[in-house]
């Protein structure tokens, strides 16, 4: 009994070191296709050159968090100051201006992707989804306002769906889309005037005439006020409800303010 023993353990110790020789050779032959890998690859890397470029060629930022090779052959570079399109020769750049609503939202670029028809999505740090119009080199702003789950997403996560739809990940979790379903569009409502209020009260229509409004303060062009009559507000509207929540107003009163008011959801004007 007691042989039977040791011959088992001496055919396991010798098995054994079969089997750790085996490894051995495996380990050798992948560290010799290793070595001729490398070679190769070192013989391909040693054939590359790179050019630097910086702030002092053109680009905004040196903190670069995104690129992206359209299928124009074109180079968008997303960095902590905006997003530059890079032609192979110069560097364009694109930030944000708070005066015009049509540049990007935002200047720390997240994400840069291209959909099915060449149509770029660039998400910005607090900004939303700013989508880019070649042609006029401006930008529409989608936000938590037009139904996104959030303003915040994460550095490079995005993909795109074989059904080309588009899919962006933040903190709250994703937002899935498809491109071809998001309008942009030039139109702008009217805004009407819907109340007028003197000393805070609301001027009601005289039947006679005499007072101050002798029709609706909507269909009204000029009215006359006395000189006491000098606290005065003006409530009016946007007839456009399909973005109500995503308008701003900004106003002017001539002769009374020396610029434009910052733009607000207030529809009001004193």
């Amino acid at each position: 009994m007691f042989i039977n023993i040791v011959n088992s353990r001496l055919n396991r110790h010798h098995t054994a070191r079969k089997h750790l020789i085996f490894c051995y050779l495996l380990v050798f032959q992948a560290f010799f296709a290793l070595s001729i890998l490398n070679s190769k690859a070192v013989d391909v890397v040693n054939n590359l050159s790179f050019d630097l470029f910086s702030q002092e060629h053109g680009l905004s930022n040196s903190q670069v968090h995104s690129v992206l090779q359209d299928s124009k052959g074109g180079m968008w570079i997303g960095t902590s100051q905006g997003v530059c399109r890079f032609d192979g020769y110069r560097f364009t750049v694109f930030k944000n201006d708070p005066d015009d609503s049509t540049s990007l939202k935002g200047n720390l670029v997240r994400v840069i992707y291209e959909d099915n028809k060449g149509q770029l999505y660039i998400w910005t740090e607090n900004g939303g989804l700013n989508k880019f119009d070649r042609e006029k080199e401006r930008f529409h702003n989608f936000s938590m306002k037009n139904g996104f789950q959030n303003d915040q997403f994460t550095y490079g996560a995005a993909c795109k769906l074989p059904t080309g739809e588009l899919i962006f990940g933040g903190i709250s979790g994703f937002n899935i889309f498809d491109p071809a379903k998001i309008k942009s569009s030039d139109y702008f409502a009217p805004i009407v005037f819907t109340n007028l209020k003197i000393s805070n009260k609301s001027v009601q229509i005289s039947e006679e005439g005499k007072g101050v409004l002798s029709k609706s303060i909507s269909e009204t062009d000029n009215i006359k006020l006395k000189y006491e009559q000098n606290s005065v507000e003006l409530e009016f509207a946007l007839l456009d409800f399909a973005n109500i929540m995503g308008v701003q107003y900004s106003y002017y009163l001539e002769g009374f303010d020396k610029g434009w008011k910052d733009p607000s959801d207030k529809r009001l004007a004193t």
